[in-house]
């Protein structure tokens, strides 16, 4: 298993377009923690499976995977998965909630038992809780259409406004008017469960509780202001400092030293809000330019050396970009919605998923698996772009790949090839900003005419989502697909559900959280593959802790190759090589690899203060 360092951003404010991810089932840490990225603390306990999802020996049989180095690979499970939320029908950009419908997920495997859910007395006593999922969503009204006023992460302690309100029974209305948050997700959804607690000052005895709280208050009131949307290093920092000023105020006879208490945590939640001294060298702000123009034709050593030019920050000029997307765009029209691709035995077909603008991802990505030649193939399987700073550079990079080695690279469309996704997670932006709108436009052309779904010597399907609820669909009509437009209300509802589905470990299918495609069960990936004679799929989609999961009876591989997803999730990204031994694909020639997040410079963002 491939292991490299990982990068992450300890601070600063969390851009827009990172608010529409909600995350699905985490496991269970210590006591209240929430395993949210990886350096949490890990304490080996295995979270137990909903009756309805897993039989106990569904990991029998599994595909051989490589590890990653000092661990295990873990696959058929649903431990540390998170799922990338349907942003919505969105109107607009300024005062809406451009999430639709976000759903909050809750952790259902609380394991410590002083935990307690009963609501904290009324009156004017300062009154906390704490966030028990992943993420959890504030809205500016006590009501699921309300509009976003921001989110908040797993263990942030929220603080509620004296007084009652109507509401009060379901929603904590925020102090300082930041807005309202559902204590239980089941009045949503009966599937979820509690998603903020009150939150229990361990070690500290009640005539103290409330001069505690205060200044636990006054401490993450000034990390607002100081930080706006508070990310997990902060959080964890803050909660740190208040654990170890319990510590240091307990006395040997039981008593409790308040001001011991107030000296140690002032010093130590000082420390966690102030800024880093200094800008890790990786993470240093550099700007891009446009180098001569070069390209009259994209071959082998052009292609190449555009990525290390890109690496060294200069752009090709506008005239050879709009050749590279022009060029592409022409071969993409030329070819079936549903492509055929044939690996001779012996050779090898690298499957990347999601890489959303991370760059220097997909140079690592590069280097690891070499350069694409007819025995060393790439399937980029949709989602370039948004959300990351250097989506121009990645669509760039692989529309050239693709110019180049047109039988060698291939790509799929994935939902974020969109004009509509793209006017609100930053690819727009981005591409006006560095080059102009009429260079936006062509991008969103080649991305009309990429295929949806590609698949691998009739054994493996490859689509960027998932399936669809319509039975017997057969490949021939995928194939027949009339995908050059946008995916939206007016687009054949196939191709919505092949860019936007999910797999559950469920049977049958269900309505997609997203507002978008479905929830498919292992049943229905089963009828499919046996239908089109096919061995399994391969999908995208949703970032996965480990980097890649199999659905329950492993017809179903799940691959997200973006690591540290927005710089702040932590995840590792992962790689599916597929060399076949024989003209038909198995599952025991499917190879995952992991690998961790690289070094980038760094670029100014579109923010939005979410919170």
């Amino acid at each position: 298993m491939v292991q490299e360092s990982e990068s992450s951003s300890d601070g600063g404010i969390f851009d827009f377009d990172a608010l529409d991810k909600a995350y699905g089932t985490v496991a269970p840490e210590e006591e209240t923690n929430i395993a949210v990225v990886k350096d949490l603390k890990d304490t080996g306990a295995e979270a137990p499976e909903a009756e309805d999802l897993q039989d106990d020996d569904d990991d029998e049989d599994l595909p051989p995977l490589e590890s990653h180095e000092g661990s295990e690979a873990s696959v058929g499970g649903s431990d540390g998965a998170m799922s990338e939320i349907w942003p919505g029908d969105v109107p607009s950009l300024e005062n809406e909630d451009i999430l639709g419908q976000l759903e909050e997920v809750a952790d259902t495997h609380h394991s410590s038992a002083r935990l307690h859910f009963d609501p904290p007395p009324r009156g004017t006593e300062i009154r906390a809780w704490e966030v028990v999922i992943v993420r959890v969503v504030v809205r500016q009204q006590p009501s699921f259409d309300a509009a976003m006023a921001g989110i908040c992460h797993a263990r942030e302690i929220l603080f509620e406004a004296p007084g009652d309100h109507p509401a009060s029974q379901e929603w904590v209305r925020l102090e300082m008017g930041k807005g309202f948050v559902l204590k239980d997700g089941s009045k949503k959804d009966a599937k979820l469960g509690k998603l903020i607690k009150p939150f229990c000052l361990d070690g500290v005895p009640s005539r103290s509780e409330q001069a505690v709280l205060r200044l636990i208050r006054d401490a993450w009131r000034e990390a607002r202001a100081d930080h706006g949307y508070l990310q997990l290093p902060v959080i964890r920092k803050l909660r740190k400092a208040a654990e170890d000023a319990i510590g240091a105020a307990s006395v040997e006879d039981g008593s409790f030293d308040l001001k011991a208490f107030e000296f140690a945590f002032q010093s130590d939640s000082q420390a966690a809000i102030a800024p880093p001294q200094a800008a890790k060298p990786s993470q240093v702000q550099q700007s891009w330019q446009h180098g001569a123009r070069r390209f009259i034709s994209i071959d082998e050593s052009g292609a190449h050396q555009l990525l290390q030019d890109m690496r060294q920050r200069t752009l090709p000029t506008e005239k050879d970009a709009t050749h590279i997307v022009s060029t592409a765009s022409s071969i993409f029209s030329k070819l079936p919605s549903l492509v055929e691709v044939e690996i001779q035995p012996g050779a090898t077909l690298h499957v990347i998923g999601d890489i959303h603008g991370q760059f220097w991802d997909l140079l690592h990505i590069v280097d690891l698996c070499g350069e694409p030649t007819p025995k060393n193939q790439y399937l980029f399987n949709g989602d370039f772009v948004d959300r990351g700073q250097f989506s121009v550079e990645v669509a760039l990079a692989l529309l050239a790949m693709k110019v180049n080695a047109p039988d060698c690279v291939h790509l799929n469309r994935g939902n974020h090839e969109a004009l509509r996704m793209n006017m609100i997670y930053g690819f727009q932006q981005e591409a006006e900003r560095k080059y102009s709108p009429a260079m936006f436009q062509l991008f969103c052309e080649a991305f009309k005419n990429l295929p949806v779904a590609t698949v691998i010597n009739r054994s493996v399907f490859v689509v960027h989502g998932g399936l669809s609820s319509q039975d017997g669909v057969r490949l021939e009509r995928i194939a027949e697909l009339d995908r050059k437009r946008e995916p939206d209300e007016q687009a054949d509802p196939l191709m919505l559900d092949l860019l936007w589905s999910d797999p559950m470990d469920r049977l049958g299918w269900d309505r997609s959280p997203r507002g978008g495609g479905v929830l498919f069960g292992p049943d229905v990936t089963r009828r499919f593959c046996e239908d089109n004679s096919l061995t399994c799929m391969i999908r995208s989609h949703e970032m996965k802790q480990e980097g890649y999961e199999w659905q329950r009876q492993q017809r179903c591989l799940t691959i997200f190759s973006a690591p540290n997803y927005c710089d702040i999730c932590g995840n590792l990204g992962a790689i599916c090589d597929i060399t076949p031994r024989q003209s038909r694909v198995f599952l025991d020639d499917l190879r995952v690899r992991t690998f961790e997040s690289s070094p980038h410079p760094e670029e100014p963002r579109l923010l939005l203060n979410a919170f």
